[in-house]
């Protein structure tokens, strides 16, 4: 068993990819037993709309952006992705401006109460830098370089969380502290990814009308996808935060941020597994759908089990990681969790879609799905309060792992039933690989 693990490029990904994805998305969850003991409800409100204003900022400015290296890296020569990874940054560069703009119109003509509205208006400048480096992450991920990915993903959580605890901790900055332990992380990771780029040749600043066409012809079709993932994840935060105020927005942030640890199990898989879905989609036999049939089975399997196993211990988990002040955020897991649990499985099927060109499909779910988001989270708030926002949660992603199940369906002879019989082929993969 130790030489599979040892010898097998598939689970050495896995490892390493569960690693990066681990340490940078579980920065809430792990600086949770610090903080809540020197923040309240209210300013973990603060920051959970902080975050959610940031994600809806990163998707509108850089959603889609990315792709364009996973798109062409393989099939490029290094010139044209030179002038790619330059034509890339004007695009950033553009949409930051626009939506800077668009937020001083904003906070000009609402009133902002979410955050404050200095804050509200700079949100854009960090989305460009955390864009920076995702193109950085992404290059990497890209050049199979795991190892390297993981160790500049953990000099940038070390940075985020030694920043967030001296402010918050010792500077006394409360919410304050964590927010610009953030946002001054992100800056000097995407000033360092920028300057990668140069120092390694791999950019060109040379703009071409025809290589920003084919960025946007990329790039646009996949942004209604990463906005509706933005809505259903973190519009219910902003919904209370409106309704029912910042002290229960912050108990529902804290169940949402020990839920994700379903997120980040599940983003370690898909990078290193997605990869061999392609491959296997590529040969056209109907053996190889039988296989990723069953490896979704596998893992559906095991983060729905997850999921129980994090809702039966959630209250003992926030004995051990808050205080007493956020016990009220345990009403939120189960809803939260399997809600995670139906996003998980549905997105091992969105490699299907891409391969078979299908994107649209993704698009126009995402955004009916998104859409019914928004209307029973307005529903819900007004008749049974901010847990009526977890319940919509998973409803809206119960509904679009429903639709996503029977779509791929209807272009790709995918077999729904599980062959049983066949059930050990991920081990002897596993071996083999």
């Amino acid at each position: 068993m130790i030489r599979i693990f040892k010898g097998n490029k598939l689970l050495t990904d896995i490892g390493l990819y569960l690693t990066s994805t681990s340490i940078n998305q579980a920065i809430p969850f792990l600086l949770l037993p610090i903080l809540t003991l020197y923040l309240t409800p209210e300013d973990y409100g603060y920051i959970n709309n902080f975050s959610a204003i940031l994600l809806f900022s990163n998707s509108i400015i850089g959603g889609g952006l990315s792709a364009n290296i996973m798109k062409h890296h393989y099939v490029e020569d290094n010139d044209y992705m030179k002038k790619l990874m330059g034509n890339l940054y004007f695009v950033l560069f553009l949409s930051t401006i626009i939506v800077i703009i668009s937020a001083i119109i904003l906070s000009s003509i609402f009133d902002i109460k979410l955050i404050p509205k200095k804050i509200f208006i700079f949100i854009p400048c960090i989305s460009f830098f955390f864009m920076s480096f995702e193109f950085q992450r992404t290059a990497l991920r890209m050049q199979k370089k795991a190892l390297s990915l993981t160790v500049v993903t953990l000099m940038e959580v070390i940075l985020n969380i030694s920043l967030s605890l001296i402010l918050v901790v010792g500077l006394y900055l409360h919410w304050r502290g964590r927010v610009y332990g953030m946002s001054i992380s992100y800056i000097v990771f995407g000033f360092i990814s920028l300057g990668y780029f140069l120092r390694k040749d791999y950019i060109d600043l040379t703009i071409s009308k025809n290589m920003l066409k084919k960025i946007l012809v990329v790039a646009l079709p996949l942004l209604p996808s990463i906005l509706g993932l933005m809505i259903i994840r973190k519009s219910g935060i902003l919904f209370i935060d409106s309704f029912s105020g910042k002290y229960e927005a912050g108990l529902y942030g804290v169940g949402l941020n020990l839920s994700m640890i379903l997120v980040f199990v599940t983003f370690a898989f898909v990078n290193a597994w997605t990869p061999r879905v392609y491959e296997k989609l590529s040969r056209g036999l109907e053996k190889d759908k039988i296989t990723l049939r069953n490896s979704i089975f596998i893992f559906a399997l095991i983060i729905f089990l997850l999921g129980f196993f994090l809702v039966f211990f959630s209250d003992l988990i926030l004995r051990i990681m808050t205080t007493d002040a956020f016990s009220g955020a345990s009403v939120y897991i189960p809803w939260l969790a399997f809600g995670f649990a139906f996003w998980a499985v549905r997105e091992m099927y969105t490699p299907f879609f891409i391969h078979y060109g299908k994107q649209t499909y993704l698009a126009v779910i995402a955004i009916a799905c998104a859409t019914l988001n928004l209307i029973l989270n307005y529903l819900a708030v007004n008749e049974i309060g901010a847990i009526g926002i977890a319940i919509s949660f998973l409803i809206s992603n119960f509904v679009a792992y429903l639709v996503i199940f029977f779509s791929v369906r209807t272009f790709c002879k995918l077999p729904i039933s599980i062959d049983y019989k066949n059930i050990t082929f991920l081990i002897r993969h596993l071996k083999n690989s």
